[in-house]
């Protein structure tokens, strides 16, 4: 516990005395619309009432609910019992069990605070769109922002500066980011961005003497928390984004920065490798001051670089000032980075030719690994029902491969849809227990799962016309008719409580 969870120092203290402001009351409509969208199995928090009880709660009385939450909103309030989280810990996998290090803490906080974070996180978000305050380029917890449209922007990015200059693609791990956010300096961040006092006395009281409890049968530990996103928390990924956005705005133009919540990624431009690799330099001590300006640090070990070669470049001899000779050396606080030819992130492994095939090459691990999974199912029961061995397929085994299918999915090379075609064979025998001899063409016909690369370039075609909104395809269908329908209450708007009169005179 003092390990996750240290006494907290002077430097903790948050100096700020809340003053009440202005919020306006939650209508019942909002209430419904969060109550509806909760999902049952969640695990409860000390006080064991979990989402179902609530739900129960708020049909029988909607009233009690409704005024219960809007009191903790006129006096800016969240109440203490419900920043108590219960904390377990888990084993990472093949780690020491002696080492504090190799377990994860998980702590599981009140259902009924949830829903009051949930109904605090509409209106924070709304005023945060309303401002323009979160950076267009943090992909993490944002509505219409996902990982596979951070990843095909980025490589957009780099396939577009690469026909100019030489580029360096960085990416940056904070060290227990989440962990060690501080939590006077994101009050000072809330101040510069001009909250309103509500939003910044809610997040006082959300913070203020929150601790995490340890309990068995034997025993109850307690410890306080004095910095760091409240793990299990709703408004702490929103919380976090706010706190690193300053590390994003920027005005260089041979600098793109772009985060996926604590993953930061930076691509730098040079024209000669001299001054890629002096910019770089340059760059990254600027980055490393603005980090520790808000009390985090890199782990430069595991922070990585690729390195692009100008495409106009290449048709040059290599006596030539503007050809990039050598691998360059990258440093931060004088310690050198890892520079290789791929890097991931995000789950994706990026090469430094964008052909996709060290991604490729990590897919057969994970299939041996998914593989052990699907062996232990099939082997205890022979007789199981192949409709739920096909759903699982679809489910786990699929959605695992074809992670990231949406960005490079859509120009597949003749060995790279044979080695879909082999790891999808390994599945395929399994499921259908035939001889080893067959073919994977009979084999896609006999369980009616088609073949990886149609469904990868299925997904990338999709990504190009939902979240895109590529026109190349108006020929072939409408897109406008494929659109998904919104409920007209999932809309963002002003919603304000109009009280009518039970009985209206002079109509006309």
């Amino acid at each position: 516990m003092d390990n996750f969870f240290p006494s907290p120092s002077s430097e903790d203290n948050l100096d700020y005395t809340p003053i009440i402001g202005h919020v306006e009351p939650m209508v019942l409509e909002d209430i419904e619309m969060v109550i509806n969208a909760l999902k049952g199995g969640k695990a409860p928090g000390l006080d064991r009432i979990d989402f179902r009880m609530w739900r129960a709660v708020f049909i029988h009385d909607k009233e009690f609910i409704l005024d219960l939450i809007n009191i903790c909103f006129k006096f800016n309030y969240f109440p203490e019992h419900l920043r108590n989280a219960k904390v377990f810990f888990l084993l990472k996998d093949g780690k020491d069990p002696g080492l504090c290090t190799s377990y994860r803490p998980v702590c599981l906080l009140p259902t009924l605070g949830k829903i009051i974070e949930r109904l605090f996180l509409l209106q924070l978000n709304k005023w945060l769109d309303r401002n323009n305050i979160i950076h267009h380029n943090q992909y993490g917890f944002r509505e219409g922002k996902s990982c596979d449209l951070a990843i095909h922007d980025l490589i957009e990015t780099i396939k577009i500066r690469m026909t100019s200059e030489h580029l360096a693609l960085v990416s940056l791990d904070i060290k227990s980011a989440f962990d060690t956010m501080n939590w006077p300096v994101l009050f000072k961040t809330l101040e510069s961005y001009g909250f309103p006092a509500f939003f910044k006395n809610f997040i006082y009281f959300y913070l203020k003497n929150r601790r995490v409890f340890y309990t068995n049968d034997v025993l109850e530990i307690s410890r306080p928390c004095s910095k760091g996103c409240p793990q299990g928390s709703v408004i702490a990924p929103t919380i976090w984004n706010i706190y690193i956005n300053s590390i994003l705005i920027n005005d260089r133009p041979d600098l793109h920065i772009q985060a996926f919540a604590d993953d930061l990624v930076l691509l730098i431009g040079g024209r000669t490798a001299r001054e890629l690799e002096n910019k770089t330099n340059l760059i990254l001590a600027a980055i490393s001051d603005k980090l520790e300006d808000l009390e985090l640090k890199l782990s430069i070990e595991k922070c990585q670089a690729v390195v692009y070669r100008n495409i106009a470049s290449q048709k040059f001899s290599k006596r030539n000032s503007t050809v990039l000779n050598r691998k360059p050396t990258f440093k931060i606080k004088n310690h050198s980075i890892k520079v290789s030819d791929s890097l991931k992130t995000l789950g994706i492994t990026i090469d430094n030719k964008l052909s996709w095939t060290a991604h490729f090459l990590t897919l057969h691990a994970k299939a041996l690994f998914l593989t052990s999974n699907f062996n232990r199912v099939v082997k205890s029961k022979w007789n199981m029902n192949k409709n739920i061995l096909k759903i699982w397929y679809y489910t786990v085994i699929e959605k695992a491969l074809l992670y990231g299918a949406s960005v490079w999915g859509g120009a597949l090379t003749k060995n790279q849809i044979n080695r879909l075609h082999s790891i999808q064979r390994i599945f395929l025998l399994k499921f259908t227990r035939a001889f080893r001899t067959s073919s994977t063409n009979v084999l896609n016909v006999l369980t009616g799962i088609p073949p990886l690369h149609i469904v990868a370039k299925a997904e990338f075609i999709k990504f190009r016309i939902w979240v895109n909104r590529s026109n190349e395809y108006n020929t072939i269908f409408d897109i406008i008719i494929l659109d998904k329908c919104v409920p007209f209450k999932n809309i963002p708007s002003r919603q304000k409580l109009i009280n009518l009169d039970s009985k209206i005179s002079n109509a006309d």
